[in-house]
């Protein structure tokens, strides 16, 4: 035996025989017998099996030396109770444990996710449990699967747009008419939206699937006031503020900019470019007709200014 080539990863080497190659264990026991013509590399060892590479093939072998999957394929990658195959053709697949075929070596691109498995055949993306059982055929440009509170939800991408489906019941959350589709999640709040963009404006989405803010604005922010939860909309034009149900808390597009103070909500005006007050209900205590009105912590109201006049203003508006 020519032992000037030995490699010994986990007790294991690969040994040259007559110019024949195979592998033994740290007793000189064979694993593979020496009867390939190519080095048997060993690429990777995991309990119980090693990943072999023999004429620039992978396979894998038990530690008992037979080969669980034969050295045929390009690449091969474990994943939890299934090993991802790609073969000569570069089409993936997918093998139990013992070497069975379980999805067909036919799919273009293959990517676990959320415990199933996205799969790409002639440019389409569908969705296979990892016993190939079909979920979603191959009828979608793209894909992704995500889970969101309780629910999984799968985005996907139908004639350049995007759409969501609750993938479990398949039920449609909202259509195929969007550029983008971002979820947003919130801390300490039970709820979750979706933030989608149609014609380069953002509109929300409950989880449910009901759209409570169309797309009309360039973001969004989330504020706590009072220890209620807020969304904030900015326009080219305007800055609103909705309940979290979509309600708007003050008239949309009548103010540019607007600062909450103690459950009131000191506004700028859109049409005369002045400030004025608004209480949490978003009721007009003081109109829009002061170049400025600033909090200030030494009376219980606003400090107001006209040209170079200044005035206080009381919370409710006296």
């Amino acid at each position: 035996i020519d032992y000037s080539q030995i490699k010994e990863p986990n007790g294991v080497a690969d040994v040259c025989y007559n110019n024949k190659w195979g592998l033994v264990d740290s007793y000189l026991n064979e694993i593979v017998p020496c009867t390939n013509s190519s080095k048997v590399r060993i690429e990777d060892y995991k309990i119980g099996y090693f990943l072999v590479k023999v004429n620039n093939c992978y396979g894998v072998i038990a530690s008992d030396g037979k080969y669980i999957i034969p050295a045929k394929y390009h690449s091969i990658t474990k994943s939890g109770t299934r090993f991802l195959v790609k073969n000569k053709e570069d089409k993936f697949g997918l093998l139990n444990l013992m070497g069975k075929t379980i999805i067909p070596c036919k799919y273009e691109s293959m990517v676990e996710t959320e415990g199933y498995w996205a799969c790409k055949e002639n440019d389409l993306w569908g969705i296979f449990t990892d016993d190939n059982v079909e979920f979603y055929p191959c009828q979608f440009q793209d894909v992704a699967l995500f889970k969101a509170g309780n629910q999984l939800i799968l985005k996907n991408k139908i004639k350049g747009l995007w759409g969501a489906i609750d993938f479990l019941s398949g039920k449609e959350l909202f259509p195929n008419n969007y550029e983008s589709i971002q979820y947003q999640t919130l801390t300490n709040y039970p709820d979750t939206f979706y933030i989608v963009c149609r014609d380069s404006k953002y509109g929300l989405y409950t989880n449910k699937g009901v759209l409570i803010i169309p797309c009309e604005y360039n973001e969004f922010k989330f504020y706590t006031i009072e220890d209620r939860l807020t969304i904030g909309g900015v326009s080219d034009s305007s800055a609103d503020l909705f309940e979290t149900s979509g309600l708007p808390i003050f008239e949309p597009k009548k103010y540019n900019s607007w600062q909450s103070y103690y459950g009131h909500f000191i506004v700028r005006s859109n049409t005369n470019q002045l400030y004025g007050v608004l209480d949490k209900y978003g009721n007009m205590i003081v109109p829009c007709k002061y170049e400025s009105i600033k909090n200030t912590s030494d009376i219980a109201g606003f400090k107001a200014t006209i040209g170079k006049k200044v005035g206080y203003v009381t919370f409710d508006g006296q």
